[in-house]
């Protein structure tokens, strides 16, 4: 049986979780409030269709492809612009780019293992968002049709 050369252990790292989820909440809100302004070609309640380029961020900064915040914006925005029926706002640049510093304070702050952690929740905490609000508008939409023909 043969032994390994080196192990490794990680130590277990302390982090202020009220600190990091006031932070969390904060990128959250950031990334819904651009979202509102994403209107996807071909809609669904897909992940994918709901959340879109933020989906494909988050990807990328997991996979650590890309750290540069201006990179990052723009490859968001090249993606918004060409899978969305508008183009990206104003508002939605700056709630994006927001979001960004954010993410960049809060990279620096936890390890590597934290941060594919918290990027994960964020993933999910922006879809469910999404996911709402999509089943909020449906819902007032029906509504609408429905008034309309009585």
């Amino acid at each position: 049986m043969s032994r390994p050369l080196y192990v490794i252990s990680e130590k277990e790292e302390v982090v202020d979780l009220d600190v990091v989820k006031g932070q969390v909440e904060y990128i959250v809100a950031q990334l819904s409030t651009y979202l509102e302004t994403y209107r996807p070609g071909r809609p669904s309640f897909t992940k994918s269709s709901l959340i879109g380029p933020v989906g494909k961020m988050l990807s990328v900064m997991t996979s650590g492809r890309m750290i540069d915040e201006q990179a990052i914006l723009g490859y968001v925005t090249s993606i918004h612009n060409n899978t969305s029926t508008e183009q990206i706002t104003e508002q939605g640049l700056s709630a994006l780019s927001s979001a960004l510093k954010k993410f960049e304070e809060l990279r620096r702050s936890v390890s590597k293992r934290t941060w594919l952690r918290i990027l994960r929740e964020i993933d999910y905490a922006v879809y469910v968002r999404k996911y709402r609000h999509q089943l909020r508008a449906s819902g007032e939409q029906k509504k609408q049709e429905g008034g309309e023909r009585a």
